[in-house]
């Protein structure tokens, strides 16, 4: 078992859903609001981390996050390369999101 700690601000961290066992991913939140949850994107090399912050640094999706807040992630596929979830779109609206991720190139070793 490992443990996948809590994202500073918060008081509770609950996963939803796994990949092939390499992601997983959840919310993080605070006691008696809604409104302070945050979807989060947990693996073993980075630990824990907001999933905004890995869709914007890690795929550039920063545009079509633009205005949008990822309260929850709730699945996941097994290649890691759809994640579900809900939040509140650029009108504040509650709606359910998809994010539909690229697949990385490999790195180059320089060797």
């Amino acid at each position: 078992m490992v443990g996948l700690s809590v994202r500073p601000g918060f008081d509770f961290s609950w996963a939803q859903d796994v990949s092939d066992g390499s992601i997983v991913v959840g919310f993080n939140g605070i006691f008696n609001s809604l409104a302070g949850d945050e979807a989060f994107h947990w693996d073993a090399t980075h630990g824990m981390r907001s999933l905004r912050d890995v869709l914007v640094n890690d795929f550039s999706l920063g545009a079509s996050l633009a205005g949008w807040t990822m309260t929850r992630a709730e699945g996941i596929s097994a290649d890691g390369r759809f994640i579900v979830g809900n939040g509140r779109n650029p009108n504040g609206d509650p709606e359910a999101w998809i994010a539909r991720l690229a697949v990385k190139a490999p790195s180059l070793d320089p060797s």
